[in-house]
């Protein structure tokens, strides 16, 4: 009895949490992963989408987080697209 509930332990499919419940910087790096070529305004404009939990989000806000992150130009971005 005690094998089948540590097999079902095991193989139980991990939770996979919502985009939405994100936080900012796994979403930018979500982002980033999926269109590395993306400028800012694009990058902007998928975090206000309903899949990103509708994410406002400032300009320079989001040039300051990508700086944090290492991705503010389109090469560190690409870069990071290639490596993940």
């Amino acid at each position: 009895k005690h094998e089948e509930d540590y097999e079902k332990l095991l193989f139980t499919p991990k939770r996979t949490i919502p985009l939405s419940q994100l936080p900012l910087a796994e979403k930018v790096k979500r982002i980033v992963g999926e269109f590395p070529l993306a400028g800012l305004f694009s990058i902007r404009r998928m975090l206000k989408h309903e899949d990103f939990g509708n994410t406002k989000i400032g300009i320079f806000q989001l040039y300051r987080l990508l700086k944090e992150l290492s991705l503010e130009t389109k090469a560190k971005r690409y870069r990071y697209y290639r490596s993940a």
